[in-house]
């Protein structure tokens, strides 16, 4: 994509400018191309997002802080994205954006697989069963690592808070979710890649999932 692309609230057919409030309509209202949010804004408010709550956790990380702190700094993203998809305007695209796993999607959903299977599942079957002292806190260490490399306040163990758990479990379930995401994007890459070309006789953009 190049720079000139860049144009916020911009047709990209007929070049007319478009009312933020208009785009849920999904068209231009003056050539009516079918139009949506380019995924290279969605990119870049992320980052933007990301960039401001390493910013954050920078300013604000004591050798005392623990899950807790982490997990207020990784909630303090979801006011700091509704900031900036406020503040920048964003840039549009031809077609309809089709449904698509994200980065964030896949850290989420590592995070809920570690807490509903590793965390509760795993820990509930150990109970049952008896489990020692020493399984429990085996189990409790693997669920820690790697945040637990990096200080041992991220170790989770019986005295921690819910909240204590919670965030170690979001900020490792980063390191999981970011090859998940590399893997369905190398995929997704591929399947471009080797696509063959069709001949569209219906309305439909066969770019519409494009930047």
């Amino acid at each position: 994509m190049r720079l000139t692309d860049f144009k916020p609230l911009t047709c990209p057919q007929c070049g007319e400018g478009i009312d933020r409030r208009r785009l849920r309509e999904g068209a231009c209202p003056s050539c009516h191309t079918d139009i949506g949010i380019a995924h290279s804004y969605r990119a870049c408010v992320g980052l933007l997002a990301l960039a401001s709550i390493i910013r954050l956790g920078v300013t604000t990380y004591k050798p005392t802080s623990d899950g807790s702190w982490l997990l207020g700094v990784m909630i303090s993203a979801v006011p700091l994205w509704v900031l900036f998809m406020a503040l920048v305007p964003p840039w549009l695209k031809r077609g309809h954006n089709q449904p698509r796993i994200t980065f964030v999607s896949s850290w989420l959903g590592a995070a809920l697989t570690v807490f509903l299977v590793e965390f509760l599942g795993f820990g509930a079957a150990y109970l049952v069963l008896g489990a020692s002292q020493r399984e429990l806190r085996e189990l409790l260490q693997m669920l820690s690592v790697p945040l637990a490399w990096i200080s041992p306040n991220f170790l989770i163990t019986p005295d921690k808070s819910f909240l204590d758990v919670c965030g170690i479990i979001l900020g490792n379930s980063f390191f999981f979710g970011l090859p998940l995401f590399a893997c369905y994007e190398s995929v997704r890459w591929f399947f471009r890649k080797n696509r063959p070309v069709q001949l569209s006789i219906t309305h439909t953009n066969p770019a519409d999932d494009d930047d």
